[in-house]
Parts: C-alpha cells; sequence; structure tokens
C-alpha cells in the first residue's frame, strides 16, 4: 500500500514508478493507493509522519514499510527479496 495525497509532487513520482512495474508482479503482489485526506484513521493507526509512505503486507501483517522516495530498481530489489526471488 502506498500513502500519499493529491497535493504531494512525490506521491505522483512514485505513482509512476509503482504503475511502471505493477504489471511485472502481477498475480504475485498487488498495489494499492490510499490517499491520506481520505482515508486520516488508517495513516494515524500506522503511524504515518512522512510521505509517501509505503507498506508491505503479507497475510494481513505489516512485513516492511518506508517513507520517503524510492528509486524503481531498490523498490524492485524490495520487492523480490519480500516475495522471494
Amino acid at each position: 500500500m502506498v500513502f500519499t495525497a493529491e497535493w504531494l509532487g512525490e506521491g505522483t513520482i512514485m505513482d509512476a514508478i509503482i504503475e511502471g512495474i505493477c504489471g511485472d508482479y502481477e498475480g504475485r503482489a498487488g498495489f494499492y493507493r490510499v490517499d491520506i485526506e481520505e482515508s486520516k484513521d488508517i495513516s494515524q493507526r500506522l503511524g504515518i509522519r512522512r510521505l509517501p509512505a509505503m507498506f508491505f503486507f503479507k497475510e494481513g501483517e505489516i512485513v516492511d514499510h518506508f517513507s520517503g522516495m524510492m528509486p524503481k530498481s531498490a523498490l524492485m530489489e524490495r520487492l523480490n527479496n519480500l516475495i522471494g526471488e
């Protein structure tokens, strides 16, 4: 899950990065965008203080997360490690 906001320029960049890789992970990972302005309760529960923030879940549990920008190659490396590739 990527937490961002419409007014966040870095969020737009992360959206583009994720759009560019989501096809590579079809059937192995799902990508969801959450606007913190519309889901303040979720972002508060997760303690999000910096955007964009990305949380990785496996079987309903958070297994990893980061805040701020991440290059495409680093994001793909992190995803590959999480899904065991």
